[in-house]
């Protein structure tokens, strides 16, 4: 695979993971103060930086700093969603 063919892919499964998890926790009703949404995002940061121990070290910084990015823009967007923004 080629480095272009490997962005499109990466790109591609960027916005259907970022849209199915915005999808799951908007649609999560029984949670007024976003607690459950906020620990499954936290869970998944941790997950992440579990499995980003098998990155080089040269590489890790940029896998946690880019998934603190993009779960914080979850969570941004979920206030949106509910008008707590």
């Amino acid at each position: 695979m080629t480095a272009d063919e490997l962005t499109g892919r990466m790109l591609v499964l960027e916005v259907i993971a970022m849209a199915s998890l915005g999808l799951y926790l908007a649609n999560s009703k029984n949670d007024p103060d976003m607690g459950k949404a906020r620990a499954l995002l936290d869970f998944l940061r941790k997950m992440i930086a579990d499995k980003a121990i098998e990155l080089k070290e040269s590489q890790r910084p940029e896998a946690l700093r880019y998934s603190d990015d993009l779960l914080s823009q979850v969570l941004e967007n979920l206030k949106a969603l509910r008008g707590n923004a």
